[in-house]
């Protein structure tokens, strides 16, 4: 599935995987959040009962951080996994605008 920019998905542990990319300016941010990295060769490949997850960038929702303007440059969240309001660990992406100067921080 060729998906563009800003996307997201998720790649079960055990699953086959290819990777690849169109052009020529690509940047792909893994995270392993729990190991050993095990996505594996075709020979070695199991099922371990999870689904991947594809969201295609125009299917992500961004929301305005509590005291943002909603017409405001500041950034703007998309949770992805996870529940933040429960306090657990959670999976966002994190939308700066060009030129926007700020401070990011976080508790995890």
């Amino acid at each position: 599935m060729w998906m563009p920019s800003g996307s997201f998905w998720t790649q079960p542990a055990g699953e086959i995987h290819i990777t690849s990319a169109k052009g020529s300016n690509n940047l792909a941010y893994i995270e392993i959040d729990k190991g050993p990295y095990l996505v594996l060769p075709t020979k070695e490949a199991f099922d371990s009962g999870a689904r991947p997850i594809n969201v295609d960038e125009s299917n992500i929702v961004w929301i305005d951080q509590p005291g943002n303007s909603a017409n405001s440059s500041e950034p703007k969240m998309a949770y992805l996994w996870g529940k933040p309001d429960d306090k657990q660990l959670y999976g966002a992406l994190v939308r700066l605008l060009p030129g926007l100067t700020t401070n990011i921080s976080s508790s995890g």
